[in-house]
This record gives structure tokens, C-alpha cells and sequence, in this order.
């Protein structure tokens, strides 16, 4: 483990990432003092993002659905909700 200090690495901050990302881990110091430890992320702690592929079929799969069937407007037709939306802009710029 190769020791590089706090100011160091703020000055190279991304050679040290990408050194960490090969493999390469490094303890960090202040003032002479260990305080940090830099190394690469293991496998097992990156979640994949359900954003694509198999990921965001199972998310979708699995997401509770949302239940509209007590709401008024849904359970109207789409006449039925016009006239619905018609009378309660009556009522609101009425005199």
C-alpha cells in the first residue's frame, strides 16, 4: 500500500482514481498521520441501476401498481368527466 498525502492527492486527484480503479490502494495522510484509506470498489458493493436491460424489466416487474379505482374521474367515461370538469369550472367562476 503505497501512502500519498492529503495535498497530493487533491493535486492529482484523478490519477489517484484511476490507479485506485486498476487495483492500486494507497493510505492517505494529514500532517504526517494516516487518516483515509483509497482503494478500488469491490464487485459485490455496485448495485446495478435499474435503468436498463434485465435490471429494469424485473424493476418494472416487480413495482406495485398504483390503484385508481376509488377515484372519482377514473371511474367516470370521458363524457362523463367533460361535464364533471365543465360544472366545477361553473362553480368556481360563477356569481
Amino acid at each position: 500500500m503505497t501512502t500519498i498525502t492529503s495535498l497530493d492527492l487533491r493535486n492529482n486527484l484523478q490519477q489517484y482514481l484511476l490507479a485506485a480503479n486498476n487495483g492500486q490502494e494507497f493510505v492517505v495522510t494529514l500532517r504526517g498521520k494516516p487518516v483515509a484509506n483509497l482503494s478500488p470498489k469491490s464487485v459485490g458493493d455496485i448495485k446495478p441501476k435499474p435503468k436498463t436491460g434485465k435490471a429494469f424489466l424485473e424493476y418494472i416487474k416487480n413495482r406495485k401498481a398504483l390503484d385508481y379505482s376509488d377515484s372519482l374521474v377514473f371511474n367516470m367515461s370521458v363524457e362523463e368527466t367533460k361535464e364533471y370538469a365543465r360544472s366545477e369550472r361553473a362553480k368556481k367562476y360563477s356569481l
